[in-house]
């Protein structure tokens, strides 16, 4: 079975109706014949990866971006993502459950997902409102976070893509507009974003060497602009997105930095090839190419007003086609 080389991972932030943005992007991507091994996503990312994911499965990755622009530019307003709850909304659990979201995948899904070619890894992230508890230094302590594993099998038959769908729903239920999702063997769990919006460490410890993240937030916020109300909410969010990002991607810089200083060791006669394998391998350091995809500048209107106006969804998947194109021509310049 043939894979990439190098091995490549996908990492799908959130950003609600900015989601367009990733589908745009990923037009790009899949055009220029990049196929993932490894699909993460969370929040509206998780959407765009099960779709890109299952499309992989089956080697028709261009039907599956072509069919996302589609569904993105037409299906994702109010009147087809939300089905509003009255019993639910005055007590308080979300204004709108998921069955919407989950009738758009079991319609998209299996129409992509015709034939079993290829090896593919999703993960999808949600948010566990009761906690998952661990042990560190024998001691208890509690995650929020919930990864849900699938690969191969589960997209070849209907029961394990309603797991899917059932995960992806629940990775896309944005606090108070959606309802929690109950996630069997965690419980009620919403919005992956809330506790990782960009899990690019899953990538890392999924083994792939080189991490593409779509993420319609800028490199730069507007430091110009002081946020109030509503829009002081949004911003924290954003930090907190930012934030974390950063420190992955730092992160990663570093690990890389180590390795080059070992395999220099190698150079200066300090150690021999099979001692710097060994090291490397004692400390689980492996090298990780990272290639961020992200808007130059802030994307028109907040998370929201895309499922209001159309022609907003249409410029975000507009700036996720050219910064994709820009992206891997200043890289392929690079490599030339």
């Amino acid at each position: 079975m043939a894979t990439d080389a190098p091995r490549t991972a996908v990492v799908l932030s959130g950003g609600v109706a900015k989601g367009a943005f990733e589908a745009g992007a990923l037009d790009v991507l899949i055009e220029r014949g990049i196929r993932p091994s490894i699909v993460i996503g969370t929040s509206s990312g998780s959407l765009n990866a099960t779709m890109l994911a299952g499309a992989v499965r089956a080697g028709r990755e261009r039907d599956a971006t072509r069919r996302l622009l589609t569904l993105w530019r037409d299906d994702a307003d109010w009147m087809h993502i939300f089905h509003l709850t009255l019993r639910d909304a005055l007590d308080g659990r979300g204004l709108s459950d998921s069955a919407r979201i989950v009738e758009l995948m079991r319609r998209e899904l299996p129409a992509i997902t015709t034939s079993a070619l290829h090896h593919v890894r999703l993960r999808i992230v949600v948010a566990v409102l009761q906690g998952v508890r661990h042990q560190i230094s024998r001691q208890t302590a509690t995650t929020f976070e919930g990864v849900l594993a699938f690969e191969d099998g589960d997209f070849d038959d209907d029961s394990g893509r309603e797991r899917i769908y059932n995960a992806a729903a629940a990775s896309a239920a944005f606090p108070v507009l959606f309802n929690p999702v109950e996630v069997p063997g965690l419980g009620p769990c919403y919005d992956g974003g809330v506790v990782n919006d960009v899990p690019v460490k899953l990538a890392a410890d999924g083994g792939a060497d080189r991490v593409i993240i779509l993420a319609p937030y800028p490199a730069e916020l507007d430091a110009d602009k002081v946020p109030r109300g509503v829009e002081l909410a949004a911003r924290l969010v954003d930090v907190l997105i930012h934030e974390r990002l950063y420190r992955d991607l730092q992160e990663a810089e570093r690990v890389n930095l180590v390795i080059a200083r070992i395999h220099a060791l190698a150079t200066d006669g300090v150690l021999d090839d099979e001692q710097v394998t060994q090291v490397l391998k004692a400390f689980d350091a492996r090298p990780l190419e990272i290639i961020t995809i992200r808007p130059a500048r802030e994307l028109p209107g907040n998370a929201f007003a895309g499922f209001l106006h159309r022609n907003l969804r249409e410029q975000y998947m507009t700036a996720g086609h050219d910064m994709a194109n820009l992206v891997l021509d200043d890289l392929a310049k690079r490599d030339s």
